[in-house]
């Protein structure tokens, strides 16, 4: 490997500055596929532009004092890794691991905002040694600033109205989507309460329910589907029914004695983003 040096570095982000994205991001590759890397000085101006171009909060370290922080961070699993290797394993390789890291990650983000994912606004978690993306970006408006007499201005607001409480209802909606009304229709036994979204340019919408009785009896979930292929899908330990209602996309689940259930003109990844945020205070 080829120590870096600021001329060499300038050299290379002046030949390369002109080169689109894709062309920077294939040549990056190209370097990481090679069994050794030579050039650290060509990686180095390749994410200066990268950074440039999009910008992320990457800390501004050296591969020694981000090898020293990754290990401190990961001794544990790292010490666990190593009792199964041959001795042999050097500081040098190490080192090689902790930047490809670094670079596969820069990468990633790079191309992600290219493609206008904004992958800043999710969080990464590390579960089961695997880094896992979450998060499902802008979501759009939930909650009427003045809402009409005998209605709410959200649906949180009508479950503490009747004195429901806990994760029950998503906090994330499709950012198209923006609240119509949320109203509550009382029977002798039981409540039901419906909000209702609507897309700002088009005629999609998005209909969630609560359904429960007035005393403290738990029910079954009652949900048709016209796919009787429903999909079952658990978040936060509670598990999910998901299937197409005709030409839209349904969810239903039971929390507590609320019967709940979601359904409209969603994707299976949105109304998966949307069953998530339920419990987005719970993670």
């Amino acid at each position: 490997m080829r120590n870096r040096t600021p001329d060499s570095t300038h050299r290379w982000y002046d030949d390369l500055k002109g080169e689109n994205t894709q062309a920077l991001l294939d040549r990056l590759e190209a370097e990481m596929e090679k069994e050794e890397i030579e050039d650290t000085d060509l990686i180095a101006a390749i994410m200066m532009i990268l950074d440039e171009r999009a910008p992320v909060p990457v800390p501004q370290e050296n591969p020694e004092d981000s090898l020293k922080r990754f290990r401190a961070q990961y001794a544990p699993i790292l010490e666990e890794d190593l009792d199964d290797r041959k001795p042999h394993v050097t500081v040098h390789r190490a080192m090689r691991v902790a930047v490809a890291v670094c670079l596969c990650v820069v990468m990633s983000i790079a191309v992600a905002q290219a493609c206008g994912i904004n992958l800043i606004a999710n969080f990464l978690e590390w579960r089961e040694e695997t880094f896992v993306l979450r998060g499902g970006g802008a979501s759009g408006r939930m909650e009427l600033e003045d809402a009409p007499e005998g209605e709410f201005s959200s649906m949180p607001e009508a479950l503490y109205a009747y004195g429901v409480s806990g994760s029950i209802v998503p906090s994330w909606i499709p950012a198209r989507f923006e609240i119509q009304y949320v109203k509550a229709k009382e029977q002798l036994y039981s409540v039901s309460l419906t909000a209702v979204y609507k897309a700002k340019d088009s005629d999609e919408a998005v209909v969630v329910k609560v359904y429960f009785n007035k005393n403290n009896d738990s029910s079954d979930v009652h949900a048709e589907h016209s796919d009787s292929k429903g999909l079952p899908y658990v978040s936060n330990g509670t598990e999910f029914v998901i299937a197409n209602n005709n030409d839209q996309r349904q969810a239903s689940w039971i929390v507590g004695k609320c019967v709940c259930s979601i359904n409209g003109d969603l994707t299976e990844r949105e109304i998966k983003q949307m069953i998530d945020s339920i419990f987005a205070n719970e993670r």
